[in-house]
């Protein structure tokens, strides 16, 4: 379980960052790589913003095989601010 607090609701996400995903809807948008540490929820990449600690995951979106990061959020879980690399 990701220890790390994070307290936006979705449509705070969806003012700021726009595109906002759940779970359901990240997974079956995006390729989570595999070979990325930050897939094993145990190793996420944390990082304060916002002043709120956040996650980070390797992605390859699955309609044009582009990849880049996208941020995440433990509770409620929630993916955006999808970047290209």
């Amino acid at each position: 379980m990701l220890s790390f607090e994070a307290s936006f609701n979705r449509e705070e996400l969806e003012a700021k960052y726009g595109r906002v995903w759940d779970n359901l809807q990240a997974h079956g948008e995006f390729l989570f790589q595999k070979n990325d540490p930050s897939n094993d929820i145990s190793r996420v990449i944390k990082e304060e913003k916002d002043g709120i600690r956040r996650g980070f995951a390797s992605v390859q979106r699955k309609i044009d095989g582009a990849t880049g990061r996208i941020e995440m959020q433990a509770n409620p879980r929630f993916f955006f601010n999808f970047e290209l690399f």
